[in-house]
């Protein structure tokens, strides 16, 4: 088991909660579309984002990038990508692989393939089928017990021997700076 996120995480504003979601394969269009993606592009190192918020709640926003192999996005705080609507649609024609946690350590990881969930790990319980077993059969087994950081850590490691490209905290610090950031719909 995992004791804690990975460095790159912990040490970024992605430490406390975010949602990462990578496309292998996937349209940004399509993706961008999914989530809701509207307005001016604007870089998510901007201070001013932190701002975007509504009755003290924050408004969803993300980084949304086609990068070579699929479609990253990634929400600093945010939770979007780990709604089953947003995953189906941004799914179409590819492999999505969400990773969510929050500050309370709550944790989804979902695999959806073409529009179809295929399983992952939601409150804590393993969800698997045929499809599953065999899409994830090159990562480390699935934690049959897992607590939060080891079901992030799964997540972690299943999008990256699964969806490319692969998220760090390189391509984390690059993204950030660029205007790749939108606001999302509301879900």
């Amino acid at each position: 088991m995992s004791t804690e996120l990975p460095t790159w995480i912990t040490a970024t504003e992605l430490a406390d909660a975010a949602t990462i979601t990578v496309v292998r394969d996937g349209d940004l269009t399509r993706v961008a579309e999914a989530f809701g993606a509207h307005g001016e592009p604007f870089a998510a190192s901007d201070p001013s984002v932190w701002e975007l918020v509504d009755d003290g709640v924050p408004l969803p926003w993300g980084v949304v990038a086609a990068l070579e192999g699929g479609v990253v996005v990634i929400e600093p705080n945010g939770w979007v990508g780990s709604t089953p609507e947003v995953l189906a649609s941004a799914s179409v024609g590819g492999l999505a692989v969400a990773v969510y946690w929050n500050v309370n350590m709550l944790t989804e990881i979902a695999i959806v393939e073409d529009g179809v969930a295929l399983g992952g790990i939601s409150d804590m319980q393993v969800h698997t089928g045929a499809r599953f077993d065999e899409v994830v059969r090159d990562v480390r087994p699935v934690p049959s017990d897992p607590d939060p950081i080891d079901a992030v850590a799964w997540g972690l490691e299943a999008q990256a021997a699964l969806a490319r490209p692969v998220v760090d905290g390189a391509l984390w610090s690059r993204l950030a700076d660029l205007s790749t950031a939108y606001r999302f719909r509301e879900v």
